[in-house]
């Protein structure tokens, strides 16, 4: 179930049921938590940014993989429609 790019299959439950990537929202989080004390200046918030958007950009192409390797994974991606954060995004 683990390596880059493989059909891992459809997960539905735990976090999964609430959003498509909680692992990438979790990583994220840890990450921008762990750093807050040190993003004081302007180049530290950008490398967070960066670091942020990074992951959307992972999840894109996940999704993209996804939806064509997996045909269920286009029903699973309907009914949960939140990709990071319940209710935001």
């Amino acid at each position: 179930m683990f390596g880059v790019m493989t059909d891992k299959g459809v997960r539905e439950s735990g976090f999964y049921s609430v959003v498509r990537h909680p692992s990438y929202t979790l990583e994220a989080l840890m990450f921008l938590i762990l750093e807050l004390k040190g993003l004081s200046g302007l180049n530290q918030w950008l490398v967070a940014s960066l670091f942020v958007f990074i992951y959307y950009l992972r999840s894109e192409r996940e999704d993209n993989f996804m939806s064509n390797s997996n045909p269920a994974y286009l029903d699973y991606k309907a009914k949960t429609t939140f990709k990071f954060l319940p209710g935001l995004y």
